[in-house]
């Protein structure tokens, strides 16, 4: 769901996790897309990237349960120069692994000004076999920015999805579409 300013041709879509209500007042966070074709492509990735991240996250956590599992099954992985450097090379590839999921979380969807993030060839590989698609950060989602709206008092403690937009249209200062 999100609605379009008229005005503007400018999309707007709310972040319901990132909603919240302070001193009384409910502050609406939403992200400001430039137009119909960029969350269009939010849209079409949001369930293959999500479904990566997840496959990735745990990867990861597998990764570092192989890394405990080498260390407890190796007594001398401290003594044994063989088993140090297997243990580095494993700890350099999960670090790695983990500074690649970062990059897909954070650059997916970026501002216009975001410096070009890349995934390390040394992970590259796997993550393709775990469903990463390289446009998932060579063509990014470009937004304009995210932002949170002070939408005014709010008595209540919980707020539908529907109720965050209508608050949020009355803030707005032009003819609204709902897309």
């Amino acid at each position: 769901m999100a609605v379009c300013e008229n005005a503007t041709g400018q999309y707007y879509k709310i972040i319901s996790e990132e909603c919240y209500l302070e001193d009384g007042f409910l502050f609406v966070t939403i992200r400001r897309y430039l137009n119909k074709q960029e969350r269009d492509k939010e849209k079409e990735r949001q369930e293959r990237i999500e479904n990566f991240l997840s496959v990735a996250t745990d990867a990861y956590s597998d990764k570092l349960d192989e890394i405990l599992s080498y260390q407890e099954n190796n007594p001398d992985f401290l003594t044994d120069e063989n088993a140090v450097k297997e243990l580095k090379q494993m700890i350099s590839y999960a670090e790695e692994f983990e500074r690649a999921i970062y990059i897909v979380e954070n650059f997916s969807v970026t501002t216009q000004n975001t410096a070009v993030a890349t995934i390390p060839e040394a992970v590259e590989k796997e993550f393709t076999s775990l469903g990463y698609e390289k446009e998932f950060i060579s063509d990014p989602v470009i937004i304009i920015d995210t932002i949170a709206i002070n939408c005014g008092k709010y008595p209540e403690l919980t707020i539908s999805l529907e109720e965050l937009y209508a608050k949020l249209k009355d803030r707005m200062s032009s003819e609204i579409t709902n897309v």
